[in-house]
């Protein structure tokens, strides 16, 4: 609900805290919501216009560079998350759904 704010802190806070969970509940609590981690996520970081990059106004794609910026970080989070702590071939089908997820679009 904050990711999709409109306030800049509430997104930033929420990024934070994602990739918090993400890192701290690990790949077996939260692999059933890796859809909607990467919906939210998506939102944050696609579409990217390649021609209106504005890497000198703070933006880019016209999107906000330091909220881009912590969704990186989250979706770093969120990857390392899934692929850390399942087992074996499990590891790499949790890790393997939020990747396809996020290569599909």
């Amino acid at each position: 609900e904050k990711l999709s704010s409109s306030l800049k802190t509430a997104k930033l806070d929420s990024l934070c805290y994602l990739g918090f969970c993400c890192l701290h509940y690990g790949s077996d609590m939260i692999k059933d919501y890796a859809g909607a981690i990467w919906s939210a996520l998506k939102k944050e970081l696609l579409p990217l216009s390649i021609p209106d990059l504005g890497l000198t106004t703070g933006n880019i794609g016209g999107k906000d560079g330091e909220v881009m910026e912590n969704a990186l970080i989250c979706l770093t989070y969120c990857i390392r998350a899934f692929q850390g702590q399942s087992e074996g071939i499990d590891r790499q089908i949790v890790a393997g759904r939020l990747l396809q997820l996020l290569l599909e679009d």
